[in-house]
């Protein structure tokens, strides 16, 4: 994860889990990813389809980082994580997703990582209720902020959100 002051801290994930709370994941590269972690995953060469395997990791290291550690401290992971982005208007988006066009292919290579990190047994995760299958982390990260949003702010809210 980025180290910019913009980030939460373990300990604040931790915190906004146990609260009900949700993380809406940018897709910003200069904030997804240290520079130096960026310029590791990016490659320049290869098939188009391994360039966006490659920059969609930094999306997904992001995920499994809260998935471990939320599994760590016997948290339900799964129910905290979103991407909280129409991926339209970001000064510097993922090179590959660039809008919301894309969000489909993001969709598809988010979902080939949690498979191979969820099908392997070796992977930190302690708590069989955190290893669910890779279509169903995928649905719940894609469409989670839009529940969050039907449950906290509805019709009846006076902001008229929903």
């Amino acid at each position: 994860m980025y180290a910019g002051d913009i980030n939460f801290y373990d300990n604040e994930i931790v915190e906004l889990a146990k609260s009900g709370g949700i993380f809406g994941l940018q897709l910003d590269e200069r904030r997804i990813g240290s520079k130096q972690y960026i310029g590791q995953v990016h490659i320049n060469s290869g098939s188009k389809t391994k360039r966006m395997h490659s920059n969609s990791k930094l999306v997904w290291n992001n995920i499994q980082h809260i998935v471990q550690l939320l599994d760590q401290h016997d948290l339900y992971a799964w129910d905290s994580i979103a991407i909280g982005s129409d991926n339209d208007g970001i000064i510097d988006p993922i090179n590959l997703f660039w809008t919301s066009e894309e969000m489909d292919d993001l969709v598809q290579y988010i979902e080939r990582h949690a498979h191979n990190f969820l099908s392997d047994p070796a992977s930190e995760i302690k708590n069989d209720y955190n290893r669910i299958s890779a279509a169903e982390a995928v649905q719940r990260i894609f469409q989670q902020l839009m529940e969050f949003f039907r449950k906290y702010f509805h019709s009846s809210n006076s902001n008229g959100i929903v």
